[in-house]
């Protein structure tokens, strides 16, 4: 499975990718530093699914699941960020989000939720 990583740090970008891969070390991971890269990795990539910060400079999480949905992207997309309040969590969901979790995070269900999003 290829999984696109949009977030601001490239620490919590390769954390994420180490504890990921410890369950599932067949995954693919690439990763963009904020949306407005995403969406060109998007578009030459094609990645399965996309875990994505939402604070982010130039373009952030929200906004780039908004961008795909309103182009007619339905790829799979769950949130990991530090800034979960409801109001975003709403506007997350409502855009078709597969999950929403605070980090730090629960590496199982993750996983769990990324094989449910795309089966």
């Amino acid at each position: 499975m290829q999984i696109l990583l949009v977030d601001d740090s490239q620490f919590m970008r390769e954390m994420i990718k180490k504890t990921l891969r410890s369950l599932r070390p067949n995954w693919t991971f690439f990763d963009a530093n904020n949306g407005k890269e995403a969406l060109t990795l998007i578009a030459e990539m094609s990645p399965q699914f996309i875990i994505s910060d939402n604070n982010m400079p130039t373009m952030n999480g929200l906004t780039l699941l908004e961008t795909l949905r309103s182009q007619g992207n339905q790829i799979p997309f769950g949130f990991l960020t530090a800034q979960a309040n409801l109001s975003f969590i709403t506007q997350a969901n409502q855009q078709g989000a597969s999950f929403v979790w605070a980090k730090p995070f629960h590496p199982k269900r993750v996983v769990d939720a990324i094989e449910m999003a795309v089966l």
